[in-house]
């Protein structure tokens, strides 16, 4: 009753100002949920629920600022802080709420938080400066303009509706998770947590080797963040290529590729178990289960290694596990390694350990994971390497497309040209084939201020493609050569781990009966598509017709 009794039209007020406040912040999300009719999905009945459930969110929060008991206001008021920062640093910096996507993608590429940060930081900042603001209001409105104050046993009506909300959220697979701010974010974090899934030990291989290998020594380069159309040996008006240009007769330049997927966590995890494009979305999880490309290497007689330009941490990234790494017999952290590194020479630091590989005996497959140009672009190149300008610098807020572009040609050059321009004449006298190809592309504000992956434009499933027989093996080359004409332009990272398999010495007719087809295949009349979201979450993704891109223009 104190409630009713006390500043009543004060407190009306306030409610107005938190639905205004929570309805602000949700509204794509709640416009995305009746016009994309996700409420019918789950029946009127449910609909009517949860939105009386999302006013009564708003009122517990009215509540919980109000009640007596310090601790109680106080720690909503820290929660709501935090749920408003990242709240507003997702819309305002990377365009998009806050969902179970978001929540998924920064708890699972959290190492790329440094980069965000100094990339993002005054949109950051504007974001904690706004949220800091309203809180500090809302503390204020509460505290000095609004005298009384409820019952602590009406916090108990707050936890109610709350726990309203984890049900829907839990019984509809986070569906149905556009909940007030305060809520909303920690209730994807715990759900993303919660629902990633960690799996024991990999199925054993399903295929045997029958033919003789094609490769004695296969590196597996997978780059970041590298935009196949944006590379002057796929853009003639771009120079940012100049070495790999000059070499073009001496390697397979497939041209425009598409990526299996826009972030990097889908497109290895796809890549280290040979997902094909019909088992996606991974609902039954095969991606865990399936028997990887190192347990193939393994059982073909190849001795395996995993080099790892990005990873600092003693967790596994892309949700690979500690029996993942049973079947790799060496793993090399270069950031653990060589402490203190600078982030542009980390991809030159991986040449001195491919250089060492393939002169041993044994045959080997070399799982490459690059550091790239994953933004912040301009931490990706010496300071001496400022060939295309004007740049952005490291700290430098993002705005023009032009000198972003420039900022990133110069990390391409320097991530991908000079890094091939010290490898090759290192190995040029062993046996190598080298499969190189990104992880993703990248949108460089083709939409606006956007840069970044993660989403479903085109560009950021657009990578390159290039194929190295170092040796000369002129086995592989006829199988190349017979399809090269009318694949160009044509393939898809689905190809990479048949390709693989095949170059291991296993039969093409089980392979491509399990795996798909390879690059040794007509690929021209294959529709290709990628997936933009969770790879294990049906509700979290879609998957995308695949086009080249026409808006890679200056």
């Amino acid at each position: 009753m104190s409630l009713i009794k006390s500043d009543f039209p004060k407190k009306i007020i306030l409610f107005i100002l938190f639905a205004f406040l929570f309805l602000f912040i949700d509204k794509t999300q709640i416009h995305n949920l009746i016009y994309e009719k996700k409420i019918m999905s789950i029946g009127l009945v449910q609909t009517i629920l949860y939105f009386i459930i999302y006013l009564g969110l708003i009122f517990s929060s009215l509540i919980f600022l109000l009640v007596k008991n310090n601790f109680i206001r106080y720690s909503f008021l820290s929660l709501l802080l935090l749920s408003l920062v990242i709240s507003f640093s997702t819309i305002i910096a990377h365009n998009s709420d806050f969902t179970i996507n978001q929540a998924s993608t920064v708890l699972n590429e959290i190492h790329w938080a440094g980069e965000a940060a100094s990339l993002y930081y005054p949109q950051y900042i504007i974001a904690i400066l706004l949220s800091i603001f309203i809180v500090y209001l809302l503390h204020i409105l509460t505290k000095n303009w609004i005298k009384g104050r409820v019952s602590n046993l009406l916090s108990l009506v707050g936890l109610c509706f709350i726990t309203l909300s984890i049900i829907i959220t839990i019984r509809t697979a986070a569906f149905i998770t556009p909940f007030p701010t305060y809520l909303n974010v920690p209730i994807n974090i715990i759900y993303g947590i919660k629902t990633t899934p960690h799996f024991g030990k990999r199925n054993n291989p399903t295929l045997k080797p029958i033919a003789k290998r094609l490769a004695k020594h296969i590196f597996f380069v997978v780059d970041e963040t590298i935009r196949g159309d944006l590379m002057g040996i796929n853009n003639k008006k771009l120079k940012n290529t100049p070495f790999l240009d000059s070499i073009s007769n001496s390697y397979y330049n497939y041209g425009i590729a598409s990526s299996s997927a826009t972030c990097s966590r889908a497109s290895n995890m796809i890549l280290q178990s040979g997902l094909r494009l019909d088992q996606l979305p991974d609902f039954n999880f095969l991606y865990a289960s399936n028997p990887s490309i190192f347990q193939y290497a393994k059982q073909a007689g190849y001795k395996t290694y995993f080099i790892d330009g990005q990873n600092d941490s003693e967790q596994p990234q892309n949700n690979m596990t500690k029996f993942d790494f049973f079947a790799i017999d060496k793993y090399i952290e270069i950031r653990k390694i060589h402490q203190g590194i600078e982030l542009y020479d980390i991809d030159h630091k991986i040449i001195e350990y491919l250089d060492e590989i393939p002169k041993q005996d044994s045959c080997t497959f070399t799982y490459i994971n690059k550091l790239g140009c994953h933004s912040n672009y301009a931490g990706k190149y010496p300071p001496t390497r400022e060939i295309f300008k004007p740049v952005y610098q490291l700290n430098d807020v993002n705005i023009d497309r032009v000198t972003t572009l420039n900022t990133y040609y110069n990390a391409l050059n320097w991530t991908v040209d000079e890094f091939f321009k010290k490898l090759l004449p290192k190995i040029e006298n062993d046996s190598v084939i080298i499969l190189y190809f990104s992880d993703h592309g990248e949108s460089i504000m083709e939409y606006g201020k956007y840069i970044g992956h993660c989403q479903n434009f085109t560009e950021e499933a657009t990578i390159p493609f290039l194929v190295f027989n170092i040796g000369e093996n002129p086995e592989i080359n006829r199988a190349l050569d017979s399809n090269y004409v009318y694949n160009k332009n044509h393939i898809s990272q689905f190809q990479v781990f048949p390709t693989t398999l095949l170059l291991m010495g296993y039969s093409n007719k089980e392979v491509t009966k399990t795996y798909g087809l390879s690059i040794f295949n007509r690929l021209d009349k294959i529709e290709r598509k990628f997936l933009a979201g969770v790879l294990y979450l049906p509700q979290y993704n879609q998957i995308n017709v695949y086009h080249n891109p026409t808006s890679s223009k200056k």
